[in-house]
């Protein structure tokens, strides 16, 4: 069994269908009263177990060992 339920995000409002537990997102679809909904939202479902999404709070080694600001090596594949 689901539940509908609405949300939000910087994209808009939706709702979402979620399962039973209320921790998998099924189905969503735009807010009825708005007239000019997202295309992104229907990609709230796919995304929410994509290999790509960050699990759990996270922050860069270098950022820990050298504190904020630029760092001219980030996103460079040898990171050793």
């Amino acid at each position: 069994m689901t539940r509908t339920q609405e949300s939000s995000a910087h994209w808009g409002t939706f709702q979402v269908k979620v399962s039973e537990d209320g921790r998998t997102v099924v189905e969503t679809r735009p807010y009825a009263d708005d007239p000019d909904a997202a295309p992104a939202i229907a990609g709230v479902a796919e995304g929410q177990h994509h290999p790509s999404r960050v699990t759990r709070p996270a922050v860069r080694r270098r950022w820990l060992e050298n504190g904020p600001g630029p760092d001219p090596r980030r996103g460079d594949v040898d990171d050793e």
